[in-house]
């Protein structure tokens, strides 16, 4: 299988968790679905170096009232920032918000204080992890699919993403 863009790999979760979540015969792969995504945001997006409380991302944020997927990704960060002589003096708080784009895959935009040009880099840190590929790894698999193993990581490789 041919490695995918981390975004649109997420995108087409987020839309496979809400075919699921919608069919109450699909519930296990709903709860599947959201674990995954759960699992690849803990593991793959910002989480230290100034990003000290990680990066969030609320999966009912991406669904309007009927349940259909909203045409955008959308992560919460906080910023810790540090002043001149090195210690901790404050925090902003941001939304990371990816649209599609027909002529570069995807488009940033980010919310908050832009306090030291912070939205340059958190936009620099979010676009190397989003374009970076996911490519499952099949050896040994039953089938060509996305798998866990027992400590819920991807069984596949994550090239450039990641902080």
């Amino acid at each position: 299988m041919n490695p995918t863009p981390f975004y649109q790999w997420l995108a087409a979760t987020v839309g496979h968790h809400a075919r699921c979540n919608g069919n109450t015969l699909n519930t296990k792969w709903s709860d599947i679905t959201k674990m995954r995504i759960t699992q690849a945001v803990k593991n793959h997006m910002p989480s230290g170096s100034g990003f000290d409380r990680g990066t969030r991302f609320d999966l009912s944020d991406h669904f309007d009232e009927n349940g259909k997927v909203k045409p955008f990704l959308k992560f919460i960060v906080e910023f810790h920032h540090m002043n001149d002589g090195g210690y901790y003096d404050g925090w902003t708080t941001h939304v990371v918000t990816v649209h599609p784009s027909l002529s570069s895959g995807f488009d940033l935009t980010i919310s908050g204080r832009n306090r030291d040009g912070i939205k340059d880099y958190i936009a620099e840190i979010f676009d190397g992890i989003l374009r970076g590929t996911v490519t499952p790894v099949t050896e040994g698999l039953p089938h060509a699919e996305w798998h866990f193993d027992v400590n819920g990581r991807y069984l596949c490789d994550f090239g450039g993403a990641g902080v």
